[in-house]
């Protein structure tokens, strides 16, 4: 074989390839190519220029009579494992056209540059020895790739087919401690409560750099002030660079100038503790398994983990949201307006007291929000300026309100706040509606009264259903987000309702909790991926901090 020409030495290298086909079952074949001294066998190069038919024989005696018990049948699956590359997909998928293959199921995973393809097909059984040489002749091509091949009665191809009334579900891990410890306790719960895992798979991006950059830029603006950088820096486990950072020309450090520095730089273990989110798909493995019984096991869970766990139905229900309603103040930004508001006045230790007494549900919050206006009587209006002017958003409003808004959601504020504040932060964002109080001025100065109807906790669900309405939406198909007890039934009219960063009252009451310092976590309830967040320039007149 040596001697041969270069075509000579290929013929004769497939031939041996078709030698092996016509020897053994297709079963034994593809586990034959999986073994590594087969694949040493078959090697094509320089140094290793024909096949050692010695070892070939041992391998295929060996595995032949493990298959000998195996009927061939029309269906088989195919994996292939390995290094990805491009053209893979494409080239097996030629092959297994040109011989006639019907296509049943595929799907391929891709990790880490790691890839797992399968195809599931049916053919002739009198095609089953040429297509598989033909496979194991391609992986050639790919010195790297392992094909198995494993043959399929019916009864097999039966029991893994998924039924129609199949109930899916997707659990969602979301916090700063995701672990192992926690992936492990979630999947004994779901199998103990008589589910399989289907997939699973990371929502937020893998790497360190980027994981800190999303903590840093809060609004996903693309940079960030260095004196916050040179302020966070040692909580984020960022090395100690002063130079880099002081060097800047501007006041800023754009992610150009991160990445830049991030090449240079390892960022410590500490970002360990940073927000990660994984989506588990969950069927039911037999008859007993309970959906409601898991939602309330996995919530019990959440406070021993330390991170948020959710179940919800997947499929067209999960897909179909089209409404996001919010609370304000504590939700979509970061302040209690009316405190702030008490704060310029001169009153806010009483003011927020009350405050805090109604949002845990300790008092009624008509007779609150009244009590609260009463004590700013006399405040000059201009304050409301003032405290617009310094209100700032909870980290991730921007991109959570834009990436929905790319998606083709309404997005609106019910809130129990004031107008004079709501609206206009509602402009700024670009959002549908918004609805909330409205405060007495006479002669420039608060009156210490409310005008109209409050908006409260049944108001709040009120409006929802209306928007609902004239959206020609069902509420399943809205999500509503708050933290107080004035957004209580809002949040359970609502298909997904989220308790954000809530009283605990209000945690205790909901089925869906976020409890991480960035709105926009809630994305990853829809199943929205960190490297789907793509941010467009915006005319906005406010430039959020």
């Amino acid at each position: 074989v040596s001697t041969q020409s270069t075509g000579n030495r290929e013929a004769t290298m497939r031939a041996a390839y078709v030698n092996a086909a016509r020897r053994v079952s297709p079963l034994a074949l593809g586990a034959v190519h999986a073994t590594p001294t087969c694949r040493r066998a078959f090697h094509h190069s320089p140094t290793c220029m024909r096949p050692e038919p010695a070892e070939v024989n041992r391998s295929v005696s060996r595995l032949t009579a493990r298959s000998l018990s195996r009927s061939l049948n029309s269906t088989l699956l195919i994996t292939l494992t390995g290094d990805d590359s491009p053209g893979i997909t494409a080239s097996f998928a030629r092959i297994l056209d040109d011989c006639d293959c019907k296509l049943l199921d595929a799907n391929q995973a891709t990790i880490h540059g790691k890839l797992c393809l399968y195809f599931l097909l049916s053919m002739g059984t009198e095609m089953q020895k040429p297509l598989l040489s033909e496979l194991l002749w391609k992986s050639k091509e790919f010195p790297q790739l392992q094909v198995k091949f494993e043959v399929l009665d019916d009864q097999t191809l039966e029991d893994l087919s998924p039924q129609a009334e199949v109930d899916e579900h997707v659990v969602t891990l979301i916090g700063r401690k995701v672990s192992f410890g926690a992936l492990a306790n979630v999947s004994e719960e779901i199998a103990a409560h008589g589910f399989n895992v289907v997939t699973l798979h990371q929502l937020t991006d893998i790497s360190p750099n980027s994981l800190v950059w999303r903590e840093m830029d809060e609004q996903a603006s693309g940079r960030v002030g260095k004196q916050e950088v040179l302020g966070i820096k040692s909580s984020l486990g960022i090395p100690d660079n002063q130079e880099f950072f002081e060097n800047k020309d501007s006041g800023q450090l754009n992610k150009q100038d991160w990445d830049e520095w991030a090449k240079a730089n390892r960022v410590s273990s500490k970002t360990s503790t940073l927000t990660r989110a994984l989506e588990m798909t969950i069927r039911p493995s037999g008859p007993h398994a309970h959906a409601h019984k898991l939602q309330d096991s996995l919530l019990s869970l959440q406070e021993q983990l330390g991170c948020d766990l959710a179940l919800q139905r997947s499929g067209t229900l999960r897909q179909v949201k089209r409404l996001v309603v919010m609370d304000m103040d504590s939700t979509l930004i970061q302040q209690e307006v009316i405190d702030e508001i008490a704060r310029a006045h001169g009153v806010y230790d009483k003011v927020a007291e009350m405050t805090e007494k109604a949002m845990q549900g300790g008092m009624d919050f008509n007779e609150s929000l009244r009590a609260r206006c009463a004590e700013l009587k006399g405040c000059p209006a201009e304050v409301l300026d003032q405290v617009y002017e310094n209100i700032k958003l909870t980290p991730g409003a921007v991109p959570f309100v834009r990436e929905l808004q790319k998606q083709g959601y309404k997005i609106g504020v019910l809130s129990g706040g004031f107008n004079a504040i709501t609206k206009r932060v509602a402009a700024d964002l670009e959002l549908d509606f918004a609805f909330a109080n409205d405060l007495e001025v006479v002669d420039g100065k608060l009156t210490g009264k409310v005008i109209g109807p409050i908006v409260n906790r049944e108001r709040k669900r009120d409006l929802l259903e209306s928007i609902c309405q004239s959206e020609r939406i069902s509420p399943e198909q809205a999500i509503a987000v708050g933290d107080g007890a004035n957004d209580l039934e809002m949040l359970r009219a609502a298909g997904l309702g989220i308790a954000f960063n809530a009283k605990p009252k209000v945690q205790q009451s909901s089925k869906y909790t976020i409890n991480t310092n960035r709105l926009d976590s809630i994305l990853y309830l829809l199943g929205v991926r960190a490297s789907d967040i793509k941010l467009e320039s915006t005319n906005s007149p406010k430039v959020w901090k």
